[in-house]
């Protein structure tokens, strides 16, 4: 079963030429060659209305990456000598993402501005491994500093995460590297933010919860509060293709009201149906896109085999099905180009512009903002409305027309007897209303999302000396949260559980000092942007011919492979990506052992088949027993905060402790 939609070519409203935006009339070839759309020239002559929140809401492909540099290039223009007074840092979800806008921006300053305008890209590990004590020293360096020696600042939230949440700082006060070394001369994200005039996050509406809460509280330090004075010129911008309304609300209820908010930019869209009845000056920027819904499988499609010099991309949502489709092709021998997180290690994955016959294979990360310029992409279907959007996305890009097929196969398949019947080509409004008939909208679990902002409060409130006046400040925003509340007793209770647990006779040394090592270890999942992921080594082999060497989450690696594991070396083996996923589960718990005494949180990957009724019936009987039955308040406090830490761990935030469980512990 098959229904064929035709998205409309797509035009932008032009504005006038860039030349005669500037008072001076020196020769410019940017000037006189460059013109910019309406909503871009908003940006670039800063008309927001006094607004330093602002909302960019953009389809693919018009143009929102050039939009960002334009603050660097409006003042080299202005100012006499090229003097740049701006400075933007643009954070993206990928590296993927980074090295492509990095690519395109340089190309654009080299021509025009002979590249006098410097771009800064900031990656690397998200996050300390112990072997590499100098890693947090050298990141830290390169963040703090970049806008003294550069305007343009390309990097990721996570490494702008580690900044605020003084992860960073503590690592190098932890590992002071002589003994004349003064914590008080290091620099922290105070200093950063006051250097920086746009702070800009891109593609948000790809975030989870998690990452999402962290976002909301630089809003509310950077613009939200009024606490630093210092950051009076910062503008805080958040662009996506596809916004997310429950997020923009969650800004609005959290920052200051006097704090004003510029709800949307976007472009004036005119359809192809519409240009002779326009008399504004519009540019064409998406081609005419068929889009055909099916009930086939995405493994059944064989049009790769079509040596029509055609470039075609296929999608999935696993890296799993991604790989298993490249074993095909290579038994057919077949060659082709992947993209996925295990592949980011590999450097010889660029495709020129004019390319053709080429075939993509990718995951969902290929999704944002990539400009790969498929001519005809098969993807499923995808997990909510905005993803699917955006796979659209991909293809009809730089104007040319485009086929995208949207596999729901044969479960989902029923669904396409719901998408109306067109004669003609549509609008983007009328495609998202078909779109939301076949999946909902992404849902943002609020309270989680509230957690993390108290989390990341709580982070800053501890990194803040004690005589900086904003501490009492953060501590005042802070307690809105539950979270931040209940991170913060928990961590009385850490300091002192040795004498609680004493005198309750409640648990030896070896578990009390574990108790507190793992605290240490949960409140750090909480300051990585993305949550503690338990990165692995893996190696395995492509074909016969390609032995690729990356890593991966370990519950990935437990859940979709067939695996052996190289004690010696600590590497995981990849034999075989499984079919479904294998059936492990995720548990964690603070227990008293066996009523008698305090136990230690522990994580585990079991097999869900040990998971039974009867375990969480225990688990629940064994909490609320101690809970009822502890005399001790600190301790009963502290049983119901855990508690509340512990419903706000996801599967990325579950640090793992290193001890041995008898088979009594319950493991929940």
């Amino acid at each position: 079963m098959e229904k064929s939609l035709k998205l409309d070519r797509m035009y932008i409203e032009r504005a006038q030429n860039v030349g005669t935006l500037f008072s001076d009339e020196r020769d410019s070839t940017f000037q006189k060659e460059y013109s910019l759309y309406s909503y871009q020239q908003k940006i670039l002559t800063d008309q927001f209305n006094g607004a330093d929140i602002i909302f960019l809401d953009a389809p693919t492909g018009s143009g929102k990456t050039f939009s960002f540099i334009l603050p660097v290039i409006g003042t080299f223009e202005k100012d006499q000598g090229g003097i740049l007074t701006k400075t933007v840092v643009i954070t993206e979800p990928t590296n993927q993402i980074l090295e492509e806008e990095e690519s395109e921006i340089s190309l654009i300053l080299k021509k025009y501005f002979n590249d006098k305008i410097k771009v800064t890209k900031i990656t690397g590990p998200g996050k300390e491994k112990k072997d590499q004590k100098g890693l947090a020293h050298g990141n830290y360096e390169n963040i703090i500093n970049a806008p003294y020696h550069s305007k343009l600042i390309l990097t990721n939230p996570d490494i702008l995460t580690l900044l605020i949440s003084y992860y960073y700082k503590n690592i190098i006060i932890e590992n002071r590297f002589n003994q004349q070394f003064n914590d008080s001369k290091l620099k922290d994200w105070k200093q950063f933010f006051a250097s920086v005039d746009y702070l800009i996050f891109d593609e948000y509406h790809s975030y989870n919860e998690a990452s999402l809460g962290k976002l909301v509280a630089y809003t509310i330090l950077g613009k939200g509060s009024g606490l630093f004075k210092d950051f009076k010129h910062l503008k805080i911008i958040f662009s996506s293709g596809t916004p997310l309304a429950t997020f923009k609300n969650i800004i609005k209820k959290n920052i200051d009201k006097s704090v004003k908010i510029y709800d949307s930019i976007k472009p004036e869209i005119f359809y192809g149906k519409d240009i002779d009845k326009s008399k504004a000056k519009v540019t064409q920027f998406r081609g005419e896109t068929e889009i055909i819904f099916t009930d086939r499988e995405i493994f059944e499609e064989t049009d790769y085999r079509n040596n029509d010099g055609k470039r075609r991309m296929y999608l999935f949502n696993k890296v799993v099905e991604m790989e298993q489709f490249g074993e095909k092709l290579r038994r057919e021998n077949i060659s082709f180009i992947s993209y996925s997180r295990i592949d980011t290690k590999i450097k010889d994955k660029q495709i020129d512009k004019n390319d053709s016959n080429v075939i993509i294979s990718t995951a969902t990360t290929m999704e944002l903002g990539s400009n790969k310029n498929p001519d005809i992409a098969h993807v499923e279907v995808g997990y909510n409305v905005e993803s699917i959007l955006q796979r659209i996305g991909r293809v009809s890009r730089r104007g040319q027309a485009g086929k995208i097929y949207i596999h729901l196969g044969q479960q989902n398949g029923m669904l396409i007897d719901s998408i109306k019947n067109y004669t003609e080509p549509i609008t983007y409004e009328q495609l998202t209303e078909e779109v939301e008939k076949l999946l909902n909208k992404k849902f943002l679990d609020v309270p989680s999302l509230n957690a993390n902002i108290g989390a990341m409060l709580y982070f800053v409130y501890k990194g803040l000396s004690f005589d900086d006046p904003a501490k009492s400040d953060v501590e005042k925003i802070g307690k809105k949260f539950k979270f931040f509340e209940a991170m913060v007793r928990v961590e009385e209770f850490k300091e002192n559980a040795i004498d609680i647990l004493n005198k309750t006779q409640r648990g030896d040394q070896f578990e009390i000092e574990n108790l507190k090592r793992w605290v240490v270890n949960v409140f750090n999942s909480f300051r990585l942007f993305r949550g503690n992921i338990l990165e692995k080594d893996i190696e395995f082999t492509r074909g016969g011919i390609e032995v690729v060497r990356s890593s991966q989450n370990l519950i990935w690696i437990k859940r979709f492979t067939e695996y052996e594991y190289n004690r010696e070396n600590d590497v995981y083996s990849i034999k075989k990506f499984s079919d479904e996923p294998n059936n492990i589960f995720c548990l964690i718990y603070p227990s008293l052992n066996n009523r008698k005494g305090l136990s230690i949180p522990y994580l585990e990957l079991i097999d869900k088949s040990k998971f039974t009724n009867n375990i969480k019936r225990d688990f629940n009987e064994w909490y609320e027993w101690n809970f009822q039955n502890c005399e001790n308040e600190t301790l009963r406090k502290y049983l119901s905060d855990i508690q509340t830490v512990i419903e706000n761990l996801s599967y990325l935030t579950l640090p793992t402790i290193e001890t041995e469980v008898s088979d009594a512990d319950f493991i929940i």
